[in-house]
């Protein structure tokens, strides 16, 4: 009898973050493209800023662990239901620099073909997000006018690829719950359906 570990209120929780992420992306970057053209830069505008920054930087981090979390589980559901894959890649991927571009992507995809749970959408999800990453860093080094272009196309981007990751992270989500229902009926017979994912 499969016993899974619950992963769609993690599944919830990315969603709502990476919806906070793009959120105060859009605030800081509407405040720092202001402030690079004003002949000269308000002190405290500059503080608020940095402050905004910060809580930037800090939702992302908290998106990290909680997709770090959701991919260890999901991976350790596949490995329950006979597939294949890596619980600590999935995991220590998503916060490992430059890692994080290539290594939790790769892993989710080993580990939803070896169940027959492949999407497009994780591969859309995975391509937005690194064309997020590197249109993030180019407003740093071009004109202010350029600038403004690239965090518009970051931002775009982002959207893209949080609409992906929510897309490829449910279908996961259903189709290991699916897999094992159907373990389930194989075992109990006429005894029907039954919910096996442990509560947390």
């Amino acid at each position: 009898m499969v016993e899974l570990r619950r992963t769609d209120r993690l599944t919830s929780l990315a969603g709502r973050l990476m919806t906070t992420v793009i959120i105060i992306d859009v605030v800081v970057s509407v405040l720092a493209l202001a402030i690079l053209g004003a002949d000269a830069a308000d002190p405290d505008a500059v503080q608020f800023v940095r402050i905004v920054y910060a809580v930037f930087i800090g939702a992302q981090i908290a998106t990290a662990l909680t997709l770090a979390a959701w991919s260890r589980r999901t991976v350790d559901n596949v490995i329950l239901l006979g597939g294949d894959g890596s619980r600590a890649i999935a995991a220590l991927g998503w916060v490992i620099p430059v890692g994080h571009l290539v290594l939790p992507f790769l892993e989710l995809g080993t580990a939803a073909r070896s169940i027959g749970a492949d999407h497009p959408a994780l591969g859309r999800w995975h391509g937005a997000f690194v064309a997020a990453f590197v249109a993030t860093l180019l407003p740093f080094s071009v004109s202010p006018e350029m600038a403004f272009v690239f965090t518009a196309t970051s931002i775009v981007l982002l959207v893209i690829a949080a609409g992906a990751a929510r897309m490829a992270m449910e279908h996961l989500d259903d189709t290991i719950y699916d897999r094992a229902r159907v373990s389930a009926r194989g075992e109990r017979g006429e005894e029907g359906v039954v919910d096996h994912c442990s509560q947390i």
